[in-house]
C-alpha cells in the first residue's frame, strides 16, 4: 500500500518508534487480490489500524465484518475496484473474522485478532540506533538499535518519496542491544525495487537518520 508521509530528512527515513507501550498504536496492511487477502490472518494490538488495498485489474471486492456471507455490522467498506482502500481502526479486543460478500461462497476470508498492548514503559533518552550491516546489501540486512531498559521497538521501512514501505516488529527486548532483520520485501511480501533507503530513531532528536542501500 502507498501511504504519503511527510518529508524528513530528503523524504525518506525508517523509523524506529519506542515508547510507552500502552500509547503505541502501528499500521498493518492487506493486499486484496483476485481471490484472496494477503495476508490473511492478523495479529494486533488495540489502538492498531489495519489497511485494506484492491490489486485485481478486473475484479471488485469488499472488506465486511462477520462469518462469511454473513455481516456482523462492525465495519463494511463497501465495493472497492482496482486500488480502492479500506482502513479500520481497532479499539476492542477479540477476533474479528471478515470476507468479500462477492467471493464468500468461495470462501475469500480473512481474520484479525485483537489484543491489548504488553511491556513496560521505556524512557527515549539513552536509546540508540546502529548502522544496518551489510550495506549495500541483498538479498537482507540487520538493523541493530539499543534500548535503555525493556520495551517494545518497531522498524518502519520507507521508500525515497517517503511512502511507507514495511514495518519490522523487534518485540519487547531490552535492555541493551538488540536486532531486527529486513529482507527487501514490502507490507505484501513483494521484493522491491533497488534503491535507497533510510531510517532514524523517532524521538531522539540528537540521533541523526541513517542510510542503507539496497542493490540487485
Amino acid at each position: 500500500m502507498r501511504r504519503q508521509l511527510a518529508r524528513v530528512f530528503s523524504g525518506a527515513l525508517a523509523v524506529l518508534l519506542v515508547g510507552s507501550l500502552p500509547a503505541f498504536s502501528a499500521d498493518h496492511f492487506v493486499t486484496i487480490g483476485p481471490s484472496t487477502f494477503t495476508p490473511k490472518n492478523l495479529s494486533i494490538n488495540t489502538g492498531d489500524t489495519v489497511h485494506w488495498t484492491v490489486v485485481d485489474e478486473f475484479g471488485f471486492h469488499t472488506v465486511t465484518s462477520g462469518n462469511p456471507c454473513t455481516s456482523n455490522g462492525t465495519f463494511n467498506s463497501g465495493a472497492m475496484g482496482d486500488g480502492g482502500e479500506f482502513q479500520f481502526t481497532f479499539a476492542n479486543t477479540g477476533s474479528f473474522n471478515y470476507f468479500c460478500t462477492f467471493h464468500c461462497v468461495g470462501g475469500m476470508t480473512g481474520n484479525v485478532l485483537v489484543s491489548p498492548p504488553t511491556g513496560v514503559e521505556t524512557p527515549l533518552a539513552g536509546a540508540s540506533l546502529g548502522q544496518n550491516f551489510p550495506n549495500p546489501f541483498n538479498p537482507s540486512t540487520t538493523i541493530e538499535y539499543s534500548l535503555p531498559s525493556q520495551g517494545r521497538a518497531i522498524v518502519a521501512i520507507y521508500t525515497t518519496d517517503g511512502e511507507l514501505v514495511a514495518r519490522l516488529d523487534g518485540g519487547v527486548s531490552g535492555p541493551g542491544k538488540s536486532r531486527v532483520q529486513w529482507d527487501g520485501r514490502d507490507a505484501s511480501g513483494k521484493n522491491v525495487s533497488s534503491g535507497i533507503y533510510f531510517y532514524r530513531l523517532e524521538g531522539a532528536a540528537s540521533v541523526a537518520p541513517r542510510k542503507m542501500v539496497l542493490l540487485k
